[in-house]
């Protein structure tokens, strides 16, 4: 597992191409099933717990006969409502006695896949409506416009020769746009396989404390867009909210005293060397709680705080995908629903609609058909449905 993985990174090589592949195609059927189901009255924590659900049902349809190959969470479902950020992720524990989603709640959705340790990630906001003929207005529909166009005018500037500083700058002239604002510290980062936050990153908001060395993509990198747009100042604070969300850092050697940390880190050196994970993933909520404990205060594992926008009352929008950068094509993994809304704001500057309206897609539709090929793995599978059908 995970070893020598600088080497197993060629989108060139067919077999990662289509493992990524059919883990954004994963993530796009969970995020559906999800979507379906943030009606009003839902239990977030239940939603959160289905979703981890979707995503392993989902993963065992596929690659059935590679018994060696390692699937799984990449991202636990997380669901972030109105003014919270994101990682809002309440424990099974709080299943039926969590927050409810209320008509009319801005529901930011988040999850990740992996087949091999080639990750696929997912964010995307949707409205808790009785009512979803009914297009939504007003600034809620400004700020997922805004953070819709944002993140298709950095997919479009993923190509050979663009740069990080290009993207940061394309997406505040949308922001300003839609009279909102990006959220402050967000990162897209370049992504490989096992590696979900690598060196190369793309800074929503640069300030003082946060910037990023300029570079031009390549044709063979691997990015997640982690688009976040807020009504308000994009300013965040953290949430009274215990985090639920952790990642093992991966050059911690603490060897923890305490027998119920010993045996957590056990399972998450088995289960999550390196991906995210909740601790729904644990059977004994109280056990993992107990044990989290020394190996946070020795920074063995690294929480994920739940943030809140800073301005009280505002609405923040997500959109988060991965995307790989090909020789002739710039190809984005998610693929999700958008909520109805009409918003009096529009792009009228050419420059911007330019951006978005670019080509990314120069493949002929020999190479299309190539890359849709299935590896040996996937084909034995998708014979045997056709016999049972």
């Amino acid at each position: 597992m995970q070893d020598a993985v600088e080497e197993y990174d060629d989108l060139g090589d067919h077999t990662i191409l289509r493992r990524y592949k059919a883990a954004g195609d994963v993530g796009s059927r969970v995020a559906a099933q999800l979507a379906a189901i943030c009606v009003p009255g839902a239990d977030i924590a239940d939603l959160c717990a289905q979703g981890d659900r979707f995503i392993l049902k989902e993963l065992s349809e596929v690659y059935k006969e590679r018994k060696d190959l390692e699937k799984g969470i990449a991202m636990p479902t997380a669901i972030s409502v109105n003014n919270v950020v994101g990682n809002f992720s309440p424990p099974a524990s709080l299943i039926g006695k969590s927050q409810k989603l209320k008509e009319g709640d801005l529901v930011k959705i988040e999850l990740g896949v992996h087949i091999d340790g080639y990750a696929s990630n997912i964010g995307f906001s949707t409205v808790a409506t009785a009512t979803p003929d009914q297009p939504i207005t007003g600034r809620k529909a400004d700020v997922i416009c805004a953070a819709h166009f944002a993140g298709e005018a950095a997919l479009h500037l993923l190509v050979n020769g663009k740069t990080n500083n290009e993207v940061t700058e394309t997406i505040t002239k949308i922001a300003q746009v839609f009279n909102c604002n990006l959220v402050e510290g967000v990162l897209s980062h370049q992504t490989k396989r096992f590696v979900c936050d690598g060196n190369n990153v793309i800074v929503s908001v640069p300030t003082s404390d946060l910037v990023a060395p300029e570079f031009s993509f390549e044709a063979g990198q691997v990015f997640t867009i982690d688009i976040l747009m807020s009504t308000g100042s994009g300013k965040v604070k953290l949430s009274d909210e215990k985090p639920t969300i952790f990642k093992k850092v991966v050059d911690a050697t603490y060897k923890p005293k305490v027998q119920a940390s010993r045996t957590m880190l056990q399972d998450v050196n088995r289960k999550y060397p390196t991906f995210p994970f909740s601790l729904r993933s644990f059977d004994g909520e109280g056990k993992a709680k107990l044990g989290i404990i020394e190996l946070l205060k020795h920074d063995v594992i690294q929480p994920f705080p739940i943030v809140l926008e800073k301005d009280n009352g505002e609405q923040v929008a997500q959109f988060k995908f991965t995307v790989l950068i090909r020789e002739k094509v710039t190809e984005k993994l998610a693929v999700y629903n958008l909520p109805y809304v009409s918003s009096a704001i529009s792009i009228t500057d050419p420059a911007l609609n330019a951006i978005i309206g670019s080509t990314i897609d120069t493949r002929t539709e020999e190479e299309i058909e190539n890359d849709e090929e299935p590896e040996d793995g996937e084909l034995e599978e998708e014979e045997e449905e056709e016999e049972e059908a």
